[in-house]
């Protein structure tokens, strides 16, 4: 009986041993697995944090090329503004050259320089029919036809 007795507590020492084993076999993976979930969670904190430094840095540039964007577009706006005044003040001239009976016809690509009247004052820098602002437009006009 004492073999018996013996032989039951052997039994039993050599499952705990056993399962004493696997219980370290699972802690030393758990401990490995907790190393990677750590070095996962250091990993995903830089790259978000990489990430609301480049989100921070694309909505500056995106700001900055908004800004740009409306700048460019005020002027084109006066561009456009400006471009209306003339056309509007060459049909007016053309208008004021049919009541007088001298239309002339100009070709694309010629420069529009409009007859100095007959009795002409003391001349100035500014012309009475073009400012210095409009030969400009019209050159710039003439550039781009011909560039097209």
């Amino acid at each position: 009986m004492e073999n018996m007795l013996n032989l039951i507590i052997i039994t039993l020492l050599v499952v705990a041993i056993i399962y004493g084993m696997i219980l370290n076999y699972r802690l030393s993976n758990f401990k490995e697995t907790k190393k990677e979930i750590l070095k996962a969670s250091a990993s995903f904190r830089q790259i978000s944090q990489n990430a609301e430094r480049v989100l921070t840095q694309l909505q500056k540039s995106t700001g900055m090329l908004t800004d740009q964007l409306r700048e460019e577009m005020n002027k084109a706006t006066l561009v456009r503004d400006d471009l209306a005044l003339v056309l509007d003040k060459t049909a007016h001239n053309k208008i004021f050259e049919e009541k007088k009976g001298t239309t002339t016809f100009y070709t694309p690509s010629e420069t529009f320089i409009p007859p100095k009247p007959k009795n002409t004052l003391p001349s100035s820098s500014i012309d009475l029919y073009q400012s210095e602002a409009e030969k400009e437009l019209v050159n710039a006009l003439k550039r781009l036809r011909e560039g097209a």
